[in-house]
């Protein structure tokens, strides 16, 4: 992973020149090699982008892959292609048709993506993601249920946000929800999981429970139960 971005890096800093790129409201520009592109509103890109930093607001879309060093979104962003950078923070329901490959993954919010790899990933809130989500450390802390097909790490942590709720039933009566994570395996070195129902397979040399935490599914290796 590491090598592959420090390529990308130097691809972009070989590149001479380069112009900054900027879209309000709904305008619409080309891709290319540019040095900085910030875009905001309901801005689009038609085509494949290369460049140093990549800022995006509000409702942009992306009808092409990103290579950058840095990657910033905020808001309901889409990008109709792969996102490869050294850095990739998004906060908002953000979607990515094709694969987030990073050295640092961090989001806040709902995230879509066919697959996300990094050496550190981070997802605060919940998550669909229709492959793998692999990384050396993976944190994920989910608001909401989430999925994805397979989890690989050294150490992976999941904990579950227990929401209370009004029932309908009894508006006197709180209820605590336990979030589920669906994932046919997760297959780590060490996995701590904390307020959260797992349904899949777990194949890990340990796996710590805490809290309301438990597989609805088969767990190979050590179970340590802890407050």
């Amino acid at each position: 992973m590491s090598d592959l971005l420090d390529l990308y890096e130097a691809e972009l800093r070989s590149k001479k020149g380069g112009k900054r790129l900027r879209v309000r409201g709904a305008g619409v520009a080309s891709g290319g090699y540019y040095r900085e592109v910030t875009i905001s509103g309901a801005g689009r890109v038609e085509g494949d982008i290369e460049a140093d930093t990549v800022k995006a607001s509000g409702s942009a879309a992306f009808n092409g892959g990103i290579a950058a060093r840095e990657v910033k979104f905020a808001g309901a962003v889409k990008v109709r292609g792969n996102v490869k950078s050294v850095l990739f923070h998004a906060a908002g329901a953000v979607r990515v048709e094709g694969r987030i490959d990073a050295e640092e993954v961090k989001v806040a919010g709902a995230l879509k993506a066919l697959g996300v790899a990094g050496k550190r990933v981070r997802i605060s809130g919940s998550f669909n993601v229709q492959d793998d989500i692999a990384g050396d450390e993976v944190s994920l802390r989910l608001s909401d249920d989430s999925r994805a097909r397979v989890i690989k790490a050294g150490v992976v942590e999941v904990k579950g946000g227990a929401e209370r709720e009004l029932s309908l039933l009894n508006l006197l009566r709180l209820r605590r929800t336990t979030r589920v994570l669906e994932v046919s395996e997760i297959n780590a070195q060490e996995v701590t999981l904390e307020d959260v129902v797992v349904r899949g397979v777990i194949n890990a040399k340990r796996v710590r429970m805490r809290g309301k935490a438990s597989v609805e599914g088969s767990v190979l290796g050590e179970v340590v139960k802890e407050e």
